[in-house]
């Protein structure tokens, strides 16, 4: 079989699981999952605040998507295979993202920005815009902030009575 057909006939399939993914995350998250020509869209919006938004673009011909996570987009993004597909949007929606930006100490001047994303495997998938000029900067001259994402799906937190308002439950 020609690759372009393996390759396709591997689309179709990670499309069907990830069909029925879905259901998993209908209720707390709009999905789309949707063919555009030859490629196949695939778009994560989270009801739950500070949770992770995401959409991917499936080429229906090579390993390379655009990939958005958060604010921040990738495109021709190399996918490492198929297969990390459903672990990678799995892991969006259990919050096991993180946006790092850095920026100069001294002017506030943004360098660049990663995406960072944990699967449930261990292993870390990394993306990122390089915005620095000067890549001889010291770590003392480097600010780092990093942003954590919620989880699409959070069990009911129980609040001490301590730490509740007077007359509320």
């Amino acid at each position: 079989m020609p690759a372009d057909d393996t390759h396709r006939l591997k689309l179709q399939q990670v499309i069907a699981s990830l069909k029925a993914w879905t259901g998993f995350v209908a209720d707390v998250a709009r999905v789309e999952v949707a063919e555009v020509g030859q490629a196949w869209r695939i778009a994560l919006q989270p009801q739950a605040a500070h949770a992770c938004p995401m959409e991917i673009v499936l080429d229906g011909a090579s390993t390379r998507c655009d990939l958005r996570v958060a604010s921040e987009t990738y495109e021709d993004w190399p996918l490492p295979s198929l297969d990390i597909v459903l672990p990678l949007i799995e892991a969006v929606a259990e919050g096991k993202v993180v946006t790092r930006r850095t920026s100069s100490a001294t002017t506030g001047m943004p360098l660049g920005v990663t995406t960072l994303i944990r699967l449930a495997d261990g292993r870390l998938l990394e993306s990122s815009h390089d915005r620095s000029a000067d890549r001889e900067l010291s770590a003392e001259a480097i600010q780092i902030r990093d942003t954590h994402y919620l989880p699409y799906r959070r069990a009911d937190v129980k609040i001490p009575e301590k730490f509740k308002l007077a007359g509320r439950r």
